[in-house]
């Protein structure tokens, strides 16, 4: 997963790649973020063969951002926290 923040704007570009062994035909994806430490968790289903989605944030906040594809059932979770710049 790669995170890439805008900077002239409090949003950032998550991207990510297929699973390498999908237990299945992937249905869609779905990105969760959330500001750490407690933040409410934002959940955005992402239409398969699409890989990457554009979300507003906060800035000067450290997030966690989170993808899972699913099949039949969602799969395992692919996580990374990111320190995010302020913006002005």
């Amino acid at each position: 997963m790669v995170i890439n923040s805008d900077p002239k704007h409090p949003r950032v570009t998550i991207s990510w790649k297929a699973p390498t062994s999908p237990n299945g035909v992937i249905n869609r994806y779905t990105v969760y973020y959330r500001y750490l430490p407690n933040g409410n968790v934002s959940v955005v289903n992402v239409k398969a063969g699409i890989m990457a989605v554009t979300v507003n944030i906060t800035g000067g906040m450290e997030y966690r951002f989170e993808v899972t594809a699913t099949t039949v059932a969602e799969g395992a979770k692919e996580m990374t926290d990111k320190m995010l710049p302020e913006y002005g």
